[in-house]
């Protein structure tokens, strides 16, 4: 998929993304080129964390890479700043972090006897289903 597409695509997801972002606790989305920030508000505690979807390399033939950042600096990351689920869907404990569901890039790393389904690398859900996670 050419530059173009990939930048159209995204920019639909993103606008998607906006939509729903009341009902996600969206407090921001925030987008660098290929990267798209998106700070949520986890309803359980009320802290703030900030995701960063990583949608380079064609996306969404390629599944964004998924990792969380300070809040209040997008450019650190470290496992400091990812929630804490027993290591459901948030593996904490291997190096590097990340974030273990249908559609993130890592996942299919992970699991590469399974393939990727498009409805799967769509921003709304993959946010959706990690707001799901953290708020177990």
């Amino acid at each position: 998929m050419d530059d173009a597409a990939s930048a159209a695509f995204l920019e639909d997801q993103i606008m998607k993304l906006k939509i729903i972002s009341d009902h996600l606790l969206i407090q921001s989305i925030n987008v660098d080129r290929w990267d798209v920030y998106v700070t949520l508000t986890r309803a359980k505690d009320g802290k703030k964390h900030t995701v960063r979807l990583r949608c380079d390399n064609g996306y969404p033939i390629v599944a964004p890479s998924v990792t969380f950042v300070d809040p209040a600096d997008f450019k650190v990351e470290g496992v400091q700043f990812w929630p804490d689920d027993g290591e459901r869907a948030f593996k904490r404990q291997p190096v590097p972090p990340f974030l273990c569901i249908p559609g993130t890039r890592e996942y299919y790393e992970h699991h590469r006897e399974v393939q990727i389904v498009p409805k799967d690398v769509s921003l709304p859900k993959i946010v959706a289903d990690l707001v799901t996670m953290m708020n177990r």
